[in-house]
């Protein structure tokens, strides 16, 4: 039992590599509005031409009602992409860990 909760060192270098660029990303977000901005269009873009497929709230997402951030997400208490629909606050739609992990690195570099 202990020993699947063992990880090697391979795995410790992903999730040490992993939470650097949610780090970066989260602070370029937050000390340059344009770097938020073109996550948004990047979003937005891929939502246009089907390359990433969100149901929820689709409408405000193509219509740039919208705000993203990097939040812990509830369940698996990692930090992920959340895209936030204007109005509906409770409304989170998070993105997939490796899909939103792509579009930080993005803006992490």
């Amino acid at each position: 039992m202990l020993r699947q909760c063992v990880k090697g060192p391979e795995d410790l270098k992903r999730e040490l590599d992993r939470a650097e660029v949610v780090a970066e990303a989260r602070f370029q977000m937050e000390s340059e509005p344009e770097k938020k901005e073109q996550l948004k269009l990047a979003l937005k873009e891929d939502l246009e031409n089907d390359q990433l497929s969100l149901e929820i709230a689709k409408e405000e997402l193509l219509s740039n009602n919208f705000d993203v951030s990097v939040e812990s997400h509830p369940e698996t208490h990692k930090d992920q992409l959340a895209i936030k629909p204007s109005g509906n606050v409770s409304e989170t739609i998070w993105l997939e860990e490796e899909v939103g992990d792509g579009y930080l690195g993005t803006i992490a570099t």
